[in-house]
């Protein structure tokens, strides 16, 4: 069964590391596509791993990453260049593989890092 917008804004948020104008970036979320939603949530991990070093103050705030279509900038990661490929499928690219993603480990691996910071 396909998740709802509620749902993947759920996720979304959930794994996105800057707690901060959550009202707005829902906003901006339930205004996307679906397809735009589902290209969100497969590149938002390699954002987060671009992210993973930087102080929070660095990265951007949500609703600040939605309106800006920021899942679309180019990253660097240790000296590979991610992209995102503007295609019939919009799916993040990896140069010429395509990365994909299993939601139940990003989720698995935020709530391992929550729960490390909570104890």
């Amino acid at each position: 069964m396909a998740k709802s917008k509620e749902e993947k804004w759920e996720i979304f948020y959930s794994s996105y590391p800057r707690k901060v104008g959550k009202k707005n970036a829902k906003s901006a979320f339930l205004k996307l596509k679906h397809k735009e939603i589902d290209t969100i949530l497969d590149c938002l991990p390699r954002h987060l791993k671009s992210w993973d070093k930087k102080a929070k103050e660095f990265i951007p705030y949500p609703s600040t990453w939605l309106n800006g279509r920021r899942w679309e900038d180019e990253l660097e990661q240790k000296g590979e260049k991610f992209h995102y490929k503007q295609s019939q499928t919009k799916i993040c690219k990896n140069q010429d593989k395509q990365t994909s993603f299993n939601f139940k480990e990003l989720i698995g691996n935020f709530l391992r890092k929550e729960k490390k910071h909570l104890t």
